[in-house]
């Protein structure tokens, strides 16, 4: 097996910031101060999880005041009626947290599109008649139009 160069670090060194073993030899502070707090939010969850559905999610502690995220205003709005709740049993459970307030964000997730089936779909030739047929009796000119289109489109096919 090939020997690995001293230059290079494991992930574990890399993580801890320290250099063959020695954790004073270097250190990477920004990539320590992200997992350290990746760590802080991740003891916070279950405290929080106490008072909050699970689709909400912990997003940051940033100055005092902790981040949650979910996709609905209904929950949303119970979880600031449980905002004390919150707030007391963090204070309770962790003495160096200062946390003052949370702050709930609404984010709706976004609309993902059915998967195309691969298949065409026509317009039976029933239905094209239908079509027409309604058209007849329709005043706006750009919408008869269309819809005549439409129908002479499904019965060429």
């Amino acid at each position: 097996m090939p020997r690995i160069p001293k230059s290079i670090r494991s992930t574990r060194q890399i993580l801890s910031g320290s250099r063959s073993g020695n954790p004073t030899a270097g250190t990477n502070s920004i990539l320590q101060s992200v997992v350290a707090q990746s760590q802080l939010l991740l003891a916070i969850e279950p405290v929080v999880r106490r008072y909050v559905p699970e689709e909400v999610r912990v997003a940051s502690l940033d100055g005092g005041v902790l981040t949650l995220i979910t996709s609905s205003s209904a929950i949303a709005t119970q979880v600031r009626y449980r905002q004390r709740n919150i707030v007391s049993s963090l204070r309770q459970s962790a003495s160096h947290l200062d946390i003052s307030d949370v702050r709930v964000l609404v984010r709706p997730e976004s609309f993902k599109p059915e998967a195309d089936l691969g298949q065409p779909r026509y317009l039976s030739k029933g239905s094209a008649r239908h079509i027409a047929e309604t058209a007849k009796y329709i005043e706006h000119q750009p919408l008869r139009k269309a819809l005549l289109a439409l129908s002479n489109r499904a019965e060429n096919e």
